[in-house]
């Protein structure tokens, strides 16, 4: 398996266990509009939306013959590393529930991945 297919793999991996502590800490607390919403109803339109967005990115690495592949995982890589951006931008939101030790380990560990990624595969364009 080549280094640029592994480090996807462990990025799309980090991001689901992301997403489930996204989940148990109530994200979309912090997130308009779902914050507008009741609890139970946001949960389940939070985490439904989940599914295409999987689908999206497990499809990423499955039609790499694509020409516009390449481009497609540079824009998720820079997702990665903005998301840990808006991370720190919503850090004292009353709703924040990831101002721990994991949380941040996770979120930290995805920008990284997502620049190494990116810097790796830039070097293949």
């Amino acid at each position: 398996m080549a280094i640029l297919d592994a480090l996807f793999i462990v990025n799309l991996s980090l991001l689901a266990v992301h997403e489930l502590d996204a989940v148990h800490k109530a994200e979309w607390r912090m997130i308009f509009p779902f914050s507008r919403l009741s609890d139970p109803a946001a949960f389940r339109l939070f985490t439904a939306a989940h599914i295409p967005l999987f689908i999206a990115l497990l499809a990423l690495f499955t039609v790499r013959a694509d020409p516009d592949w390449a481009w497609t995982v540079f824009a998720f890589d820079g997702f990665l590393v903005l998301h840990l951006a808006l991370h720190l931008a919503f850090l004292k939101h009353p709703q924040n529930g990831f101002a721990n030790g994991f949380s941040f380990t996770l979120i930290g560990a995805l920008a990284c991945g997502g620049a190494t990624h990116g810097i790796l595969a830039a070097g293949l364009l």
